[in-house]
């Protein structure tokens, strides 16, 4: 019995040397040591410049080894920043877009929308990858990542939906059938409808035990529209408040566009009257009386 217990401690520690090796290993870049002192003291508007300059000005090799060190410092130095550190990484190295997306959204899950804006916006191009490398780390937000990066890609919707079907392979068949009846007037492939439809017929099949989402348009609502939908009635009015405090899945501010429905016309049930100096007129259809000076 302690021969094997002497056995696990001395794996155990020769794990932990090959762990603590790799780590010393990576240090003895001076690139890499130098990266949390780099960022260290780096005003708030300026850090996402400066991380995605060391991620850019490292060498071929360690290119990905500085992108997670540089997220991992950022996520504990100042984790609101992580979206706008992996806009910038994407735009000055698109193709690490996707290795910057998916250590983010490791690091900080709750962002994973702001974050696939940021790095798709950055890099629409490589939007599909993107959208999977996220989604390997994440496959049950399939439905809210898709929507962002649809919505700031909306060119590379069917990549978008590919890396989709691949995440979540039972949800294939139902992207595929609903993918050959959608339209979109703007030409592009309709994402947020089809992965909605999708999770419908999903749902509707007992064949399958799967989880299904749905998700929404995450374009904050325009000024106009707003403005429009509350000066329409009182009951509108109340409806567009009640859905403007309603957070969308990446806890920002983003609401879904309100359709408002007024009711039916109401026919008269007595003949109009005309106000005068006199009082009131009853008026006759087809004519008016009008009243004296």
């Amino acid at each position: 019995m302690k021969a094997r217990l002497f056995q696990l401690i001395a794996a155990l520690a020769m794990l932990l040397a090959i762990v603590a090796g790799q780590n010393a290993s990576a240090k003895d870049s001076p690139q890499l040591a130098d990266i949390e002192q780099s960022l260290s003291g780096v005003a708030i508007p300026e850090l996402p410049v400066n991380a995605a300059n060391l991620v850019s000005q490292s060498k071929d090799s360690e290119k990905e080894s500085v992108t997670m060190l540089v997220l991992q410092t950022v996520s504990e130095s100042n984790p609101a920043s992580i979206p706008a550190v992996v806009g910038a990484i994407g735009h000055s190295t698109p193709a690490l877009a996707s290795v910057a997306a998916a250590n983010a959204v490791t690091l900080q899950p709750k962002q994973a929308v702001l974050i696939t804006r940021a790095a798709v916006g950055a890099a629409p191009d490589h939007a599909g990858e993107i959208v999977s490398a996220i989604l390997a780390k994440l496959p049950a937000q399939y439905a809210v990542v898709a929507a962002a990066a649809a919505e700031v890609a909306p060119a590379s919707g069917q990549n978008i939906l590919n890396s989709v079907m691949a995440a979540v392979p039972p949800l294939k068949p139902y992207i595929e059938k609903t993918s050959a009846t959608a339209t979109d007037v703007s030409g592009n492939v309709p994402v947020l409808t089809i992965l909605n439809q999708s999770a419908i017929l999903a749902r509707r099949d007992q064949t399958h035990v799967m989880p299904v989402a749905f998700a929404k348009p995450v374009t904050p609502l325009v000024k106009s529209e707003a403005s429009a939908t509350t000066s329409s009635s009182p009951s509108t009015s109340s409806a567009t408040s009640a859905s403007s405090s309603t957070p969308a899945s990446s806890g920002s501010r983003y609401i879904q566009p309100l359709v408002t429905i007024g009711p039916p016309p109401v026919p008269l049930t007595a003949a109009p009257v005309e106000i005068g100096s006199s009082g009131t007129i009853p008026q006759t259809p087809g004519g008016r009386n009008y009243s004296s000076p």
